[in-house]
């Protein structure tokens, strides 16, 4: 006996409680809420539109044995999806296209279609509730699950423009790749004077100014000693004395001519 969770979660498989007829209070059974990102046609130069699609999934056999085919229904009750054109959009010229997941005793995906049926929508206003359907065949016991998954409304008014519509789930980060924290650049400062750090050191060198250098001084030269005999060599002991020359003596006062031989000079009166 397989059992169908028509009551799915955004991005993950639900729990069978309403398929068990367990509706917890204030809620229908498969109604789900799961926050979409959709992406406008080219032609349209609209910007992504982004917020919560509220849809419901069920299924005409909840206790469909194995070999048996089951109908499924997904509706899109709102969407944030938005009216491509800068126009009114006419009436029954919408297409929905979309895909369920399977999980549980099955995995796949089931692919449902709407009819060509809308109301009118005014230009810029949100597009309307639309239904599709599509089946799958049981395969295997056990419990299976349904989750809604992205969804395509086709317009065919003066163009044929999609827009797409994917469910946002937020994706799961491996631990093994998160990056390492980098640290703190501005710790606080520590109260423990043993793990206070010091003045970090200069590391900048400054060039030494060089001394002045002193000139240095002239030596006055030292006087010769004074000599008090003959200068020269030490008469060895083994030469002979070389005997000196007396002194020259002194020339004597040339002498005051005479008068020899030459008349006196008669006195003058």
């Amino acid at each position: 006996m397989a059992v169908l969770a028509a009551a799915a979660t955004a991005g993950a498989l639900s729990s069978p409680a309403a398929a068990e007829g367990e509706t917890p209070p204030g809620q229908v059974p498969g109604r789900v809420e799961f926050p979409t990102h959709c992406l406008a046609p080219q032609e349209a130069g609209l910007p992504p539109a982004d917020g919560p699609t509220t849809a419901r999934i069920t299924v005409d056999n909840p206790a469909a044995r194995v070999g048996d085919t089951v109908t499924v229904t997904f509706s899109v009750i709102s969407t944030p999806a938005v009216n491509p054109l800068p126009a009114d959009l006419p009436a029954d010229v919408l297409t929905p296209t979309g895909r369920v997941v399977l999980g549980g005793a099955l995995s796949g995906e089931v692919t449902v279609v709407g009819a060509k049926r809308n109301a009118p929508v005014e230009a810029g206003g949100a597009l309307p509730a639309v239904t599709m359907t599509g089946t799958f065949t049981v395969t295997a016991p056990g419990e299976i699950t349904l989750a809604p998954g992205g969804y395509t409304l086709h317009t065919s008014n003066l163009l044929d423009l999609d827009t797409t519509c994917a469910a946002d789930a937020p994706p799961v980060r491996d631990p093994a790749q998160e990056p390492e924290p980098e640290p703190d650049a501005d710790p606080a400062p520590s109260t423990d004077p043993a793990q206070t750090p010091g003045p970090a050191p200069d590391t900048t060198r400054t060039p030494a100014t060089p001394a002045p250098v002193p000139a240095p001084a002239r030596a006055s030269p030292t006087p010769s000693p004074s000599p008090t005999g003959p200068t020269g060599p030490a008469p060895s002991a083994s030469t002979p004395p070389t005997p000196t020359t007396p002194p020259a003596t002194a020339a004597s006062p040339r002498a005051a001519p005479t008068n020899r031989g030459r008349p006196p000079v008669p006195g003058r009166g």
